[in-house]
Protein backbone atom coordinates (compact mmCIF):
# COMPACT_ATOMS: atom_id res chain seq x y z
CA UNK A 1 0.00 0.00 0.00
CA UNK A 2 2.79 2.42 0.87
CA UNK A 3 4.44 1.71 -2.47
CA UNK A 4 1.16 2.31 -4.29
CA UNK A 5 0.60 5.64 -2.53
CA UNK A 6 4.19 6.78 -3.21
CA UNK A 7 3.76 5.83 -6.88
CA UNK A 8 0.51 7.77 -7.04
CA UNK A 9 2.02 10.88 -5.47
CA UNK A 10 4.97 10.71 -7.89
CA UNK A 11 2.57 10.67 -10.86
CA UNK A 12 0.31 13.49 -9.72
CA UNK A 13 -2.45 11.60 -7.90
CA UNK A 14 -3.58 13.89 -5.09
CA UNK A 15 -4.66 12.39 -1.75
CA UNK A 16 -5.08 14.78 1.21
CA UNK A 17 -2.22 14.50 3.70
CA UNK A 18 -4.61 14.11 6.63
CA UNK A 19 -5.84 10.75 5.31
CA UNK A 20 -4.33 7.36 6.01
CA UNK A 21 -5.09 3.93 4.56
CA UNK A 22 -5.39 1.20 7.19
CA UNK A 23 -6.25 -2.48 6.86
CA UNK A 24 -9.40 -4.00 8.33
CA UNK A 25 -9.72 -7.84 8.32
CA UNK A 26 -13.36 -7.64 7.15
CA UNK A 27 -13.50 -4.53 4.96
CA UNK A 28 -9.96 -4.59 3.59
CA UNK A 29 -8.23 -1.23 3.22
CA UNK A 30 -10.06 1.80 4.61
CA UNK A 31 -9.29 5.48 4.20
CA UNK A 32 -9.35 7.14 7.65
CA UNK A 33 -8.99 10.78 8.65
CA UNK A 34 -6.16 11.42 11.14
CA UNK A 35 -7.64 14.84 11.94
CA UNK A 36 -10.80 16.78 11.15
CA UNK A 37 -10.88 17.40 7.40
CA UNK A 38 -13.27 20.02 6.04
CA UNK A 39 -12.79 19.43 2.34
CA UNK A 40 -11.57 16.00 1.29
CA UNK A 41 -10.57 16.17 -2.36
CA UNK A 42 -8.88 13.55 -4.55
CA UNK A 43 -7.48 14.13 -8.02
CA UNK A 44 -6.57 11.47 -10.57
CA UNK A 45 -4.77 13.13 -13.51
CA UNK A 46 -5.82 12.11 -17.00
CA UNK A 47 -2.62 10.20 -17.81
CA UNK A 48 -3.10 7.99 -14.69
CA UNK A 49 -6.57 6.81 -15.70
CA UNK A 50 -6.89 3.45 -17.45
CA UNK A 51 -9.26 4.13 -20.33
CA UNK A 52 -10.71 2.53 -23.43
CA UNK A 53 -8.46 4.80 -25.47
CA UNK A 54 -5.40 2.96 -24.13
CA UNK A 55 -6.90 -0.39 -25.11
CA UNK A 56 -7.82 0.87 -28.57
CA UNK A 57 -4.27 2.12 -29.14
CA UNK A 58 -2.51 -0.93 -27.74
CA UNK A 59 -4.61 -3.52 -29.56
CA UNK A 60 -5.05 -1.26 -32.60
CA UNK A 61 -8.81 -1.68 -32.78
CA UNK A 62 -11.99 0.36 -32.79
CA UNK A 63 -14.33 -2.59 -32.24
CA UNK A 64 -15.36 -4.14 -28.89
CA UNK A 65 -13.10 -1.64 -27.10
CA UNK A 66 -14.78 -2.21 -23.74
CA UNK A 67 -13.92 -5.92 -23.99
CA UNK A 68 -10.38 -5.21 -25.15
CA UNK A 69 -9.93 -2.95 -22.11
CA UNK A 70 -10.48 -6.01 -19.90
CA UNK A 71 -7.86 -7.88 -21.93
CA UNK A 72 -5.51 -4.93 -21.48
CA UNK A 73 -5.75 -5.14 -17.68
CA UNK A 74 -5.49 -8.95 -17.80
CA UNK A 75 -2.30 -8.68 -19.84
CA UNK A 76 -0.85 -6.09 -17.46
CA UNK A 77 -1.52 -8.53 -14.61
CA UNK A 78 -0.63 -11.89 -16.14
CA UNK A 79 1.59 -11.07 -19.12
CA UNK A 80 5.36 -10.63 -19.06
CA UNK A 81 6.48 -8.62 -22.09
CA UNK A 82 6.51 -4.86 -22.42
CA UNK A 83 3.22 -3.22 -23.50
CA UNK A 84 4.21 -0.17 -25.48
CA UNK A 85 1.83 2.68 -26.38
CA UNK A 86 3.96 5.36 -27.96
CA UNK A 87 7.00 5.79 -25.74
CA UNK A 88 5.34 4.35 -22.62
CA UNK A 89 5.37 0.78 -21.35
CA UNK A 90 1.90 0.38 -19.81
CA UNK A 91 2.95 -2.61 -17.73
CA UNK A 92 5.83 -0.75 -16.15
CA UNK A 93 3.83 2.45 -15.70
CA UNK A 94 0.82 0.87 -13.96
CA UNK A 95 2.48 -2.12 -12.27
CA UNK A 96 2.23 -0.70 -8.67
CA UNK A 97 -1.52 -0.33 -9.17
CA UNK A 98 -2.11 -3.60 -11.05
CA UNK A 99 -0.10 -5.61 -8.52
CA UNK A 100 -2.06 -4.06 -5.65
CA UNK A 101 -5.39 -5.20 -7.08
CA UNK A 102 -6.96 -8.11 -5.16
CA UNK A 103 -6.40 -11.59 -6.51
CA UNK A 104 -9.86 -12.64 -5.33
CA UNK A 105 -13.16 -10.78 -5.56
CA UNK A 106 -15.91 -12.31 -3.44
CA UNK A 107 -18.53 -12.22 -6.20
CA UNK A 108 -20.65 -15.43 -6.19
CA UNK A 109 -19.58 -15.93 -9.81
CA UNK A 110 -16.42 -17.60 -8.48
CA UNK A 111 -17.80 -19.21 -5.30
CA UNK A 112 -17.28 -22.94 -4.94
CA UNK A 113 -20.28 -25.33 -5.23
CA UNK A 114 -20.78 -25.55 -1.44
CA UNK A 115 -20.85 -21.75 -1.17
CA UNK A 116 -23.23 -21.48 -4.12
CA UNK A 117 -25.70 -23.72 -2.29
CA UNK A 118 -26.08 -20.86 0.18
CA UNK A 119 -27.83 -18.96 -2.61
CA UNK A 120 -30.13 -21.74 -3.81
CA UNK A 121 -33.68 -20.65 -4.73
CA UNK A 122 -32.77 -16.94 -4.74
CA UNK A 123 -32.59 -14.59 -7.73
CA UNK A 124 -28.84 -14.45 -7.39
CA UNK A 125 -28.56 -18.22 -7.12
CA UNK A 126 -30.54 -18.62 -10.34
CA UNK A 127 -28.53 -16.01 -12.24
CA UNK A 128 -24.91 -16.95 -11.43
CA UNK A 129 -24.55 -19.43 -14.30
CA UNK A 130 -26.23 -17.03 -16.72
CA UNK A 131 -23.88 -14.22 -15.73
CA UNK A 132 -20.83 -16.47 -16.08
CA UNK A 133 -21.99 -17.68 -19.49
CA UNK A 134 -22.42 -14.09 -20.65
CA UNK A 135 -18.82 -13.30 -19.62
CA UNK A 136 -17.67 -16.49 -21.35
CA UNK A 137 -19.32 -15.45 -24.62
CA UNK A 138 -17.85 -11.95 -24.39
CA UNK A 139 -14.36 -13.42 -23.99
CA UNK A 140 -14.77 -15.85 -26.88
CA UNK A 141 -16.20 -13.22 -29.22
CA UNK A 142 -12.85 -11.43 -29.20
CA UNK A 143 -10.22 -14.06 -28.45
CA UNK A 144 -11.33 -16.38 -31.25
CA UNK A 145 -10.03 -13.93 -33.87
CA UNK A 146 -6.53 -14.81 -32.71
CA UNK A 147 -5.99 -18.18 -34.38
CA UNK A 148 -2.81 -18.98 -32.48
CA UNK A 149 -4.45 -18.29 -29.14
CA UNK A 150 -7.57 -20.20 -30.13
CA UNK A 151 -5.57 -23.37 -30.74
CA UNK A 152 -4.10 -23.29 -27.25
CA UNK A 153 -7.48 -22.55 -25.71
CA UNK A 154 -9.42 -25.23 -27.54
CA UNK A 155 -10.47 -26.89 -24.28
CA UNK A 156 -11.95 -23.64 -22.97
CA UNK A 157 -13.87 -23.18 -26.22
CA UNK A 158 -15.22 -26.70 -25.85
CA UNK A 159 -16.39 -25.88 -22.34
CA UNK A 160 -18.31 -22.93 -23.72
CA UNK A 161 -19.99 -25.08 -26.35
CA UNK A 162 -21.28 -27.54 -23.74
CA UNK A 163 -21.75 -25.03 -20.93
CA UNK A 164 -25.38 -25.99 -20.26
CA UNK A 165 -24.34 -29.59 -19.66
CA UNK A 166 -21.69 -28.77 -17.06
CA UNK A 167 -22.39 -29.22 -13.35
CA UNK A 168 -21.47 -26.57 -10.80
CA UNK A 169 -18.54 -28.75 -9.76
CA UNK A 170 -17.22 -29.03 -13.32
CA UNK A 171 -17.51 -25.27 -13.84
CA UNK A 172 -15.67 -24.63 -10.58
CA UNK A 173 -12.97 -27.22 -11.26
CA UNK A 174 -12.30 -26.24 -14.87
CA UNK A 175 -12.88 -22.48 -14.75
CA UNK A 176 -13.71 -20.41 -11.69
CA UNK A 177 -11.35 -22.05 -9.18
CA UNK A 178 -8.41 -20.84 -11.29
CA UNK A 179 -9.35 -17.23 -10.57
CA UNK A 180 -8.89 -17.72 -6.82
CA UNK A 181 -5.60 -15.89 -6.33
CA UNK A 182 -3.89 -17.57 -9.30
CA UNK A 183 -1.05 -15.36 -10.52
CA UNK A 184 0.26 -17.62 -13.29
CA UNK A 185 -2.56 -17.61 -15.84
CA UNK A 186 -2.01 -16.98 -19.56
CA UNK A 187 -3.19 -13.39 -19.96
CA UNK A 188 -5.52 -14.33 -22.84
CA UNK A 189 -7.15 -17.25 -21.00
CA UNK A 190 -10.74 -17.10 -19.84
CA UNK A 191 -9.87 -17.24 -16.08
CA UNK A 192 -7.58 -14.21 -16.59
CA UNK A 193 -10.35 -12.40 -18.46
CA UNK A 194 -12.86 -13.35 -15.75
CA UNK A 195 -10.57 -11.89 -13.08
CA UNK A 196 -10.30 -8.66 -15.09
CA UNK A 197 -14.06 -8.57 -15.62
CA UNK A 198 -14.65 -8.85 -11.86
CA UNK A 199 -12.15 -6.06 -11.26
CA UNK A 200 -14.11 -3.81 -13.59
CA UNK A 201 -17.58 -4.52 -12.22
CA UNK A 202 -16.31 -3.96 -8.66
CA UNK A 203 -14.04 -0.95 -9.23
CA UNK A 204 -14.83 0.83 -12.51
CA UNK A 205 -16.24 4.36 -12.83
CA UNK A 206 -18.28 5.75 -15.75
CA UNK A 207 -16.12 7.48 -18.32
CA UNK A 208 -18.60 10.27 -19.00
CA UNK A 209 -17.56 11.92 -15.70
CA UNK A 210 -14.34 12.98 -17.44
CA UNK A 211 -15.66 12.75 -21.00
CA UNK A 212 -19.20 14.20 -21.26
CA UNK A 213 -19.43 13.31 -24.97
CA UNK A 214 -19.11 9.58 -24.22
CA UNK A 215 -22.28 7.97 -25.57
CA UNK A 216 -21.25 4.32 -25.30
CA UNK A 217 -21.37 3.83 -21.51
CA UNK A 218 -17.64 3.23 -21.37
CA UNK A 219 -15.85 2.69 -18.06
CA UNK A 220 -12.47 3.62 -16.57
CA UNK A 221 -10.22 2.51 -13.73
CA UNK A 222 -9.02 5.10 -11.22
CA UNK A 223 -5.94 4.01 -9.26
CA UNK A 224 -6.14 4.68 -5.48
CA UNK A 225 -9.51 6.42 -5.90
CA UNK A 226 -11.10 2.95 -6.16
CA UNK A 227 -9.89 2.06 -2.66
CA UNK A 228 -12.64 4.08 -0.98
CA UNK A 229 -15.42 1.96 0.47
CA UNK A 230 -19.14 2.55 -0.05
CA UNK A 231 -21.66 4.31 2.17
CA UNK A 232 -24.94 5.46 0.66
CA UNK A 233 -25.17 8.21 3.30
CA UNK A 234 -21.91 9.78 2.12
CA UNK A 235 -22.40 13.10 0.34
CA UNK A 236 -19.88 13.24 -2.46
CA UNK A 237 -19.30 14.83 -5.84
CA UNK A 238 -17.57 13.38 -8.89
CA UNK A 239 -16.55 15.70 -11.70
CA UNK A 240 -14.09 16.00 -14.54
CA UNK A 241 -11.76 18.80 -15.54
CA UNK A 242 -9.34 18.62 -18.47
CA UNK A 243 -10.12 14.86 -18.57
CA UNK A 244 -8.81 14.46 -15.00
CA UNK A 245 -11.11 12.94 -12.38
CA UNK A 246 -11.97 14.75 -9.15
CA UNK A 247 -13.67 13.43 -6.02
CA UNK A 248 -14.92 15.84 -3.39
CA UNK A 249 -16.61 15.03 -0.08
CA UNK A 250 -19.36 17.55 0.57
CA UNK A 251 -19.24 17.34 4.36
CA UNK A 252 -16.50 17.41 7.01
CA UNK A 253 -14.83 14.17 8.08
CA UNK A 254 -14.30 13.66 11.81
CA UNK A 255 -10.95 12.48 13.12
CA UNK A 256 -10.78 8.68 13.22
CA UNK A 257 -13.74 8.30 10.84
CA UNK A 258 -13.57 6.61 7.47
CA UNK A 259 -13.81 8.61 4.25
CA UNK A 260 -16.45 6.89 2.13
CA UNK A 261 -17.31 7.04 -1.51
CA UNK A 262 -20.94 6.60 -2.56
CA UNK A 263 -21.64 4.04 -5.31
CA UNK A 264 -25.30 5.09 -5.51
CA UNK A 265 -28.46 3.40 -4.26
CA UNK A 266 -27.74 -0.30 -4.65
CA UNK A 267 -29.43 -3.29 -3.05
CA UNK A 268 -27.58 -6.24 -1.59
CA UNK A 269 -28.15 -8.40 -4.66
CA UNK A 270 -26.32 -5.91 -6.85
CA UNK A 271 -23.63 -5.29 -4.23
CA UNK A 272 -22.95 -8.99 -3.65
CA UNK A 273 -23.03 -9.90 -7.33
CA UNK A 274 -20.79 -7.06 -8.49
CA UNK A 275 -18.74 -5.99 -5.48
CA UNK A 276 -18.67 -9.07 -3.27
CA UNK A 277 -20.16 -7.52 -0.13
CA UNK A 278 -23.55 -6.75 1.45
CA UNK A 279 -24.79 -4.12 3.88
CA UNK A 280 -26.85 -4.70 7.00
CA UNK A 281 -30.10 -2.71 7.11
CA UNK A 282 -29.60 -1.60 3.51
CA UNK A 283 -32.45 0.83 2.74
CA UNK A 284 -31.91 0.22 -0.98
CA UNK A 285 -32.21 -3.54 -0.65
CA UNK A 286 -34.73 -4.91 -3.11
CA UNK A 287 -36.19 -8.06 -4.62
CA UNK A 288 -36.12 -8.34 -8.39
CA UNK A 289 -39.23 -9.69 -10.09
CA UNK A 290 -38.90 -10.52 -13.78
CA UNK A 291 -42.24 -11.08 -15.50
CA UNK A 292 -42.01 -12.67 -18.94
CA UNK A 293 -44.77 -11.57 -21.30
CA UNK A 294 -45.32 -12.12 -25.04
CA UNK A 295 -44.29 -8.98 -26.91
CA UNK A 296 -47.78 -8.51 -28.46
CA UNK A 297 -49.17 -8.41 -24.90
CA UNK A 298 -46.51 -5.83 -23.96
CA UNK A 299 -47.62 -3.70 -26.91
CA UNK A 300 -51.24 -3.91 -25.75
CA UNK A 301 -50.26 -2.92 -22.21
CA UNK A 302 -48.38 0.15 -23.42
CA UNK A 303 -51.32 1.11 -25.65
CA UNK A 304 -53.52 1.13 -22.54
CA UNK A 305 -51.12 3.67 -20.98
CA UNK A 306 -49.79 1.28 -18.36
CA UNK A 307 -46.16 2.30 -18.07
CA UNK A 308 -43.54 -0.43 -17.81
CA UNK A 309 -40.12 0.12 -16.19
CA UNK A 310 -36.84 0.03 -18.07
CA UNK A 311 -33.48 -0.91 -16.62
CA UNK A 312 -32.25 2.70 -16.97
CA UNK A 313 -34.79 3.78 -14.35
CA UNK A 314 -33.08 1.56 -11.78
CA UNK A 315 -29.51 2.60 -12.62
CA UNK A 316 -28.19 5.40 -10.44
CA UNK A 317 -24.81 6.80 -9.53
CA UNK A 318 -23.87 8.91 -6.57
CA UNK A 319 -23.28 12.06 -8.61
CA UNK A 320 -26.61 11.96 -10.45
CA UNK A 321 -29.51 14.10 -9.32
CA UNK A 322 -32.67 12.34 -10.46
CA UNK A 323 -36.13 13.82 -10.34
CA UNK A 324 -39.06 11.66 -9.38
CA UNK A 325 -40.95 11.30 -12.63
CA UNK A 326 -43.68 8.89 -13.69
CA UNK A 327 -42.65 6.02 -15.92
CA UNK A 328 -42.98 6.87 -19.57
CA UNK A 329 -44.40 4.58 -22.19
CA UNK A 330 -42.25 3.61 -25.11
CA UNK A 331 -43.05 1.99 -28.41
CA UNK A 332 -39.82 -0.01 -28.33
CA UNK A 333 -41.05 -3.35 -26.98
CA UNK A 334 -37.82 -5.19 -27.88
CA UNK A 335 -36.29 -4.06 -24.57
CA UNK A 336 -38.81 -6.33 -22.84
CA UNK A 337 -37.88 -9.41 -24.85
CA UNK A 338 -36.35 -11.05 -21.78
CA UNK A 339 -39.08 -9.90 -19.44
CA UNK A 340 -40.32 -6.83 -17.57
CA UNK A 341 -38.13 -6.20 -14.53
CA UNK A 342 -39.53 -4.76 -11.30
CA UNK A 343 -37.67 -4.07 -8.04
CA UNK A 344 -39.67 -4.00 -4.81
CA UNK A 345 -38.33 -2.75 -1.50
CA UNK A 346 -39.52 -1.64 1.93
CA UNK A 347 -38.85 2.06 1.43
CA UNK A 348 -41.94 2.81 -0.66
CA UNK A 349 -44.88 1.16 -2.40
CA UNK A 350 -44.49 2.70 -5.85
CA UNK A 351 -43.43 -0.57 -7.44
CA UNK A 352 -46.27 -2.46 -5.73
CA UNK A 353 -48.72 0.03 -7.22
CA UNK A 354 -47.24 -0.50 -10.67
CA UNK A 355 -47.32 -4.26 -10.26
CA UNK A 356 -51.00 -4.10 -9.29
CA UNK A 357 -51.59 -2.12 -12.51
CA UNK A 358 -49.90 -4.88 -14.52
CA UNK A 359 -51.57 -7.81 -12.76
CA UNK A 360 -54.93 -6.05 -13.02
CA UNK A 361 -54.52 -5.67 -16.77
CA UNK A 362 -53.56 -9.33 -17.15
CA UNK A 363 -56.94 -10.25 -15.57
CA UNK A 364 -58.92 -7.80 -17.68
CA UNK A 365 -62.05 -9.05 -19.41
CA UNK A 366 -63.23 -7.63 -22.71
CA UNK A 367 -64.63 -4.09 -22.43
CA UNK A 368 -63.66 -3.87 -18.74
CA UNK A 369 -62.24 -0.61 -17.39
CA UNK A 370 -58.66 -1.25 -16.26
CA UNK A 371 -59.28 0.91 -13.16
CA UNK A 372 -62.40 -0.99 -12.08
CA UNK A 373 -62.63 -2.10 -8.46
CA UNK A 374 -63.06 -5.76 -9.38
CA UNK A 375 -60.01 -5.73 -11.59
CA UNK A 376 -57.85 -3.96 -9.01
CA UNK A 377 -58.87 -6.39 -6.27
CA UNK A 378 -58.23 -9.44 -8.45
CA UNK A 379 -54.90 -8.07 -9.65
CA UNK A 380 -53.90 -7.49 -6.03
CA UNK A 381 -54.83 -11.08 -5.12
CA UNK A 382 -52.84 -12.57 -7.99
CA UNK A 383 -49.82 -10.43 -7.19
CA UNK A 384 -50.04 -11.53 -3.58
CA UNK A 385 -50.10 -15.18 -4.68
CA UNK A 386 -47.00 -14.61 -6.84
CA UNK A 387 -45.09 -12.96 -3.97
CA UNK A 388 -46.15 -15.69 -1.56
CA UNK A 389 -44.85 -18.39 -3.90
CA UNK A 390 -41.58 -16.54 -4.33
CA UNK A 391 -41.21 -16.24 -0.54
CA UNK A 392 -41.94 -19.94 -0.06
CA UNK A 393 -39.30 -20.72 -2.68
CA UNK A 394 -36.53 -19.01 -0.70
CA UNK A 395 -35.99 -21.88 1.69
CA UNK A 396 -33.45 -21.71 4.48
CA UNK A 397 -30.19 -23.22 3.31
CA UNK A 398 -28.55 -25.87 5.46
CA UNK A 399 -25.08 -24.38 5.20
CA UNK A 400 -23.18 -27.15 6.97
CA UNK A 401 -24.94 -30.20 5.60
CA UNK A 402 -22.84 -32.22 3.15
CA UNK A 403 -20.32 -29.46 2.52
CA UNK A 404 -17.75 -30.86 0.10
CA UNK A 405 -15.69 -27.69 -0.21
CA UNK A 406 -14.41 -25.40 2.54
CA UNK A 407 -16.58 -22.31 2.88
CA UNK A 408 -15.37 -18.86 3.81
CA UNK A 409 -17.13 -17.49 6.86
CA UNK A 410 -17.32 -14.10 5.17
CA UNK A 411 -19.24 -15.55 2.22
CA UNK A 412 -21.55 -17.47 4.56
CA UNK A 413 -22.36 -14.23 6.36
CA UNK A 414 -22.98 -12.39 3.09
CA UNK A 415 -25.34 -15.13 1.89
CA UNK A 416 -27.25 -15.10 5.17
CA UNK A 417 -27.74 -11.33 5.08
CA UNK A 418 -28.76 -11.42 1.43
CA UNK A 419 -31.33 -14.22 1.94
CA UNK A 420 -32.82 -12.71 5.08
CA UNK A 421 -33.13 -9.35 3.33
CA UNK A 422 -34.97 -10.92 0.40
CA UNK A 423 -37.42 -12.67 2.72
CA UNK A 424 -38.05 -9.54 4.81
CA UNK A 425 -38.89 -7.51 1.70
CA UNK A 426 -41.30 -10.16 0.41
CA UNK A 427 -43.02 -10.46 3.80
CA UNK A 428 -43.30 -6.69 4.02
CA UNK A 429 -44.77 -6.48 0.52
CA UNK A 430 -47.34 -9.20 1.22
CA UNK A 431 -48.41 -7.40 4.39
CA UNK A 432 -48.71 -4.15 2.46
CA UNK A 433 -50.99 -5.85 -0.06
CA UNK A 434 -53.13 -7.14 2.81
CA UNK A 435 -53.36 -3.58 4.09
CA UNK A 436 -54.32 -2.30 0.62
CA UNK A 437 -57.09 -4.88 0.37
CA UNK A 438 -58.42 -4.11 3.84
CA UNK A 439 -58.59 -0.40 3.03
CA UNK A 440 -60.19 -0.91 -0.37
CA UNK A 441 -62.83 -3.34 0.88
CA UNK A 442 -63.62 -1.09 3.84
CA UNK A 443 -64.05 1.93 1.58
CA UNK A 444 -66.23 -0.06 -0.87
CA UNK A 445 -68.18 -2.26 1.54
CA UNK A 446 -71.47 -1.41 -0.16
CA UNK A 447 -70.15 -2.54 -3.55
CA UNK A 448 -69.04 -6.00 -2.43
CA UNK A 449 -71.38 -8.95 -2.05
CA UNK A 450 -70.30 -12.03 -0.09
CA UNK A 451 -72.13 -15.32 0.43
CA UNK A 452 -72.44 -14.38 4.10
CA UNK A 453 -74.53 -11.33 3.18
CA UNK A 454 -76.57 -13.36 0.70
CA UNK A 455 -77.46 -15.91 3.38
CA UNK A 456 -78.41 -13.11 5.75
CA UNK A 457 -80.80 -11.25 3.43
CA UNK A 458 -82.01 -13.73 0.81
CA UNK A 459 -84.43 -15.69 3.02
CA UNK A 460 -86.48 -17.03 0.08
CA UNK A 461 -83.36 -18.57 -1.44
CA UNK A 462 -82.10 -19.96 1.87
CA UNK A 463 -85.36 -21.38 3.15
CA UNK A 464 -87.10 -22.49 -0.05
CA UNK A 465 -85.15 -22.40 -3.31
CA UNK A 466 -81.88 -23.98 -2.15
CA UNK A 467 -83.46 -26.87 -0.16
CA UNK A 468 -85.76 -27.63 -3.13
CA UNK A 469 -82.77 -28.75 -5.19
CA UNK A 470 -82.00 -31.75 -2.97
CA UNK A 471 -84.10 -34.73 -1.89
CA UNK A 472 -82.08 -35.27 1.28
CA UNK A 473 -81.46 -31.62 2.21
CA UNK A 474 -80.60 -32.26 5.86
CA UNK A 475 -77.61 -34.37 4.88
CA UNK A 476 -76.24 -32.07 2.15
CA UNK A 477 -72.68 -30.82 2.75
CA UNK A 478 -71.14 -28.32 0.31
CA UNK A 479 -67.43 -28.63 -0.42
CA UNK A 480 -67.23 -24.82 -0.45
CA UNK A 481 -69.65 -21.97 0.14
CA UNK A 482 -68.68 -20.70 -3.31
CA UNK A 483 -70.94 -23.44 -4.68
CA UNK A 484 -73.87 -21.92 -2.76
CA UNK A 485 -73.08 -18.54 -4.30
CA UNK A 486 -73.13 -20.09 -7.77
CA UNK A 487 -76.56 -21.60 -7.11
CA UNK A 488 -77.83 -18.24 -5.87
CA UNK A 489 -76.69 -16.60 -9.12
CA UNK A 490 -78.50 -19.34 -11.04
CA UNK A 491 -81.78 -18.45 -9.30
CA UNK A 492 -81.32 -14.67 -9.26
CA UNK A 493 -79.77 -14.17 -12.69
CA UNK A 494 -80.18 -17.16 -14.98
CA UNK A 495 -83.77 -17.74 -13.87
CA UNK A 496 -84.59 -14.17 -12.83
CA UNK A 497 -86.08 -15.01 -9.43
CA UNK A 498 -87.00 -12.12 -7.16
CA UNK A 499 -85.41 -11.46 -3.79
CA UNK A 500 -83.87 -8.79 -1.58
CA UNK A 501 -84.35 -5.49 -3.44
CA UNK A 502 -80.87 -4.15 -2.69
CA UNK A 503 -79.36 -6.99 -4.72
CA UNK A 504 -81.41 -6.40 -7.88
CA UNK A 505 -78.29 -4.87 -9.48
CA UNK A 506 -76.98 -8.39 -9.93
CA UNK A 507 -79.62 -9.16 -12.56
CA UNK A 508 -78.91 -5.95 -14.47
CA UNK A 509 -75.21 -6.82 -14.57
CA UNK A 510 -76.04 -10.33 -15.70
CA UNK A 511 -78.20 -9.12 -18.59
CA UNK A 512 -75.46 -6.75 -19.70
CA UNK A 513 -72.91 -9.56 -19.48
CA UNK A 514 -75.06 -11.92 -21.56
CA UNK A 515 -75.59 -9.29 -24.25
CA UNK A 516 -71.87 -8.54 -24.52
CA UNK A 517 -70.76 -12.15 -24.41
CA UNK A 518 -73.52 -13.33 -26.75
CA UNK A 519 -73.93 -16.40 -24.58
CA UNK A 520 -70.43 -17.55 -25.52
CA UNK A 521 -68.65 -18.91 -22.47
CA UNK A 522 -65.46 -20.87 -21.96
CA UNK A 523 -66.19 -22.57 -18.65
CA UNK A 524 -67.58 -25.95 -19.75
CA UNK A 525 -64.84 -28.00 -18.07
CA UNK A 526 -64.99 -26.00 -14.84
CA UNK A 527 -68.80 -26.09 -14.83
CA UNK A 528 -68.81 -29.86 -15.22
CA UNK A 529 -66.52 -30.26 -12.22
CA UNK A 530 -68.69 -27.96 -10.07
CA UNK A 531 -71.86 -29.69 -11.26
CA UNK A 532 -70.53 -33.14 -10.32
CA UNK A 533 -69.41 -31.84 -6.91
CA UNK A 534 -72.82 -30.32 -6.08
CA UNK A 535 -74.98 -32.97 -7.73
CA UNK A 536 -73.06 -36.28 -7.73
CA UNK A 537 -76.26 -38.05 -8.75
CA UNK A 538 -77.36 -35.39 -11.23
CA UNK A 539 -80.24 -32.92 -10.90
CA UNK A 540 -83.61 -32.51 -12.57
CA UNK A 541 -83.84 -28.88 -11.40
CA UNK A 542 -80.49 -27.38 -12.44
CA UNK A 543 -78.86 -28.02 -15.80
CA UNK A 544 -75.18 -27.95 -16.67
CA UNK A 545 -75.85 -24.95 -18.90
CA UNK A 546 -77.39 -23.08 -15.94
CA UNK A 547 -74.17 -23.56 -13.97
CA UNK A 548 -72.01 -22.70 -16.95
CA UNK A 549 -73.73 -19.33 -17.41
CA UNK A 550 -73.58 -18.55 -13.68
CA UNK A 551 -69.87 -19.42 -13.43
CA UNK A 552 -68.98 -17.37 -16.53
CA UNK A 553 -70.83 -14.37 -15.10
CA UNK A 554 -69.18 -14.74 -11.70
CA UNK A 555 -65.70 -14.96 -13.23
CA UNK A 556 -66.29 -11.62 -14.96
CA UNK A 557 -67.86 -9.86 -11.98
CA UNK A 558 -65.97 -11.03 -8.91
CA UNK A 559 -62.60 -11.52 -7.33
CA UNK A 560 -61.37 -14.37 -5.15
CA UNK A 561 -60.01 -13.45 -1.74
CA UNK A 562 -56.73 -15.27 -1.18
CA UNK A 563 -56.99 -15.61 2.58
CA UNK A 564 -60.33 -17.47 2.49
CA UNK A 565 -60.59 -18.64 -1.13
CA UNK A 566 -63.94 -16.83 -1.09
CA UNK A 567 -65.59 -15.50 -4.23
CA UNK A 568 -66.84 -11.94 -3.76
CA UNK A 569 -69.14 -10.27 -6.28
CA UNK A 570 -68.28 -6.67 -7.12
CA UNK A 571 -70.99 -4.17 -8.03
Amino acid sequence: MNGLLEWGEKHGIVVPNALKFVYDPVKGFCCVAEEVVENVKFKIPSDMIITNELAAKYFNTKDNVKTWLKFLVAKMRFGSEAMMVGDEDLREKFSPYINALPGVIDSPIIWNPSELKLLESTNLGFSVREKLYGIFKEWKSVIEVDKEASASLLKQFELLDKFDELSDEEIYKEITSQVDGNASLPWYSFPAFLWSHLIFISRAFPEYVINPVDENNQVILLPIMDLLNHDYHSKVEWFGENRSFYFRKLEPTVKGHEVFNNYGGKGNEELLSGYGFVLENNVFDSVALKIKLPLPVVSEILEHEIALPTISEYTTFAFEVKKEEPLRNTSDVSQYQNGVLYFINKANNITLDRLIDLFSYLNKTENEDIRSLRLRLQGLQNLRIALKRKLEGITDANIRSGSKYPMKEYRIRCAELYRSGQKEILKHSINELKRFEKNWTSENKGNLLTIKRVLKHETQFVEVQLPSLFEDWENVVFQTMNHVLILWVVFRCVRGASGYDSYDWIRDRYQSFIEKSQNQTSTVIEAQGVYDAIFPNGSVSISLNDLELAIAFIENNSYTRLSTDEIILVK
